[in-house]
């Protein structure tokens, strides 16, 4: 699913696969500019913390939160270690969030405070039904936390300390691979309201966000302004998730 412009535009010729890649390097220029204001908390974000936000969140992870700033780390979170982000909207009935859970098979919950009641019930919904698919409910303000994503990783540097460097060593005469279809990895799921009947999924690769957000920089009346602003008054499960920022 891409969204559709006036203009024909040629396929950026970018180096990255990733779409946090892509993203980041894009808003890098912005610096100290305000980026993401939440209405409801009055919390804000410059351009410049987005990373730093994003390196401290700890497969396939469920979101389940209403309008709030915090979920767009979650996402752009997921997406740099590499696991598709679920969108669910808190709002929902526990019913409606099992069947997506359920649907997308989310093994992992990120629940903000105020669902967290819900999330437990889904669970235990889940393990009534025989799934005892969900490993994990954590509280989004758990995950944000100080502790960034690569320190998980300083466990192979434990390994050389033990006498282990075989182990972890990788021969020179071996190339690097690269996969060329990395673009194509899921980055992000979420479930369309629909007309009739239940929600039907929608997946987004890295590679077709990246094609939306250059599609949408080029809007019939011209390209939109770092001073301009953007009233996001949706759940962000329905805006695409990590699009909203």
């Amino acid at each position: 699913m891409e969204i559709q412009n006036t203009f024909q535009i040629q396929w950026d010729k970018t180096p990255y696969q990733s779409f946090t890649d892509y993203f980041f390097a894009k808003i890098s220029t912005h610096g100290s500019n305000l980026a993401i204001v939440d209405v409801d908390t009055g919390n804000q974000w410059r351009y410049s913390e987005i990373r730093g936000w994003c390196d401290t969140c700890s497969i396939r992870v469920a979101v389940i939160t209403s309008t709030s700033g915090q979920a767009v780390f979650v996402h752009l979170a997921c997406a740099l270690i590499g696991c598709p982000a679920v969108a669910v909207d808190g709002w929902s009935t526990v019913d409606e969030m099992w069947h997506v859970i359920d649907l997308s098979e989310s093994t992992h919950l990120i629940v903000e405070a105020q669902f967290m009641t819900k999330a437990d019930e889904v669970r235990r919904k889940t393990a009534m039904r025989g799934g005892g698919r969900i490993k994990q409910v954590r509280n989004i303000d758990d995950v944000l936390s100080n502790n960034r994503i690569l320190d998980l990783y300083m466990c192979l540097i434990q390994l050389e300390e033990n006498g282990m460097e075989e182990l972890c060593e990788i021969s020179s005469d071996v190339p690097t691979v690269l996969n060329p279809n990395a673009g194509h990895n899921p980055l992000l799921i979420f479930f369309t309201s629909g007309t009739t009947g239940l929600p039907k999924a929608a997946e987004f690769a890295h590679r077709s966000l990246m094609i939306n957000i250059q599609q949408m920089s080029l809007p019939l009346y011209g390209p939109v302004q770092p001073r301009e602003r953007f009233l996001l008054p949706l759940s962000i499960s329905h805006i695409f998730g990590a699009i909203s920022a």
